[in-house]
Parts: C-alpha cells; sequence; structure tokens
C-alpha cells in the first residue's frame, strides 16, 4: 500500500554531535501524524516515484507487516529536484 505525506516546512536545526546546521523538512501524514526528516536524505538518497516526488518507508507503518511506501508530496512550487 502506498501512503502519501504533505510538505509542512522547512527548519534548521544544530546537529547535537557537530554542533552543525541541519536541513529538516516537516511533513504531514495522511493518517494524522507529523514527522521530520533531514532534507539531504530526501535529495540525495529517496528514489523518486513516476510522478517526480520522493518516496521513503512509511515511518508509521505496523513493523508486523509488509512495508509500505511514503509518497512525499510538495506544492508545485517546492518540489524537489
Amino acid at each position: 500500500m502506498i501512503h502519501v505525506a504533505t510538505y509542512i516546512k522547512d527548519i534548521v536545526i544544530q546537529d547535537p554531535d557537530t554542533g552543525g546546521d541541519v536541513d529538516i523538512t516537516i511533513f504531514k501524514h495522511q493518517n494524522g501524524g507529523i514527522f521530520a526528516i533531514d532534507a539531504s536524505y530526501i535529495d540525495q538518497v529517496a528514489p523518486e516515484c513516476s510522478g517526480g516526488n520522493p518516496v521513503i518507508p512509511d515511518p508509521f507503518d505496523d513493523l508486523g507487516t509488509v512495508a509500505s511506501d511514503l509518497v512525499l508530496e510538495y506544492p508545485d512550487e517546492q518540489v524537489k529536484t
């Protein structure tokens, strides 16, 4: 099953280990949860679906089932390339 999460905003936090700035992207899951992910992971590692949006393993999946994919949707002006 494929779920969708919608972009909310980007924030910058400080990495507690290195002290460096890290860009974090916040999303709203279709089931109601909110989560954040390192923006560099999205840009460098996450594959894209046929629509061009990044896809990650669903962080709200039930661990006892087959993993679902989660499509990260951005407003048109925020689409990652």
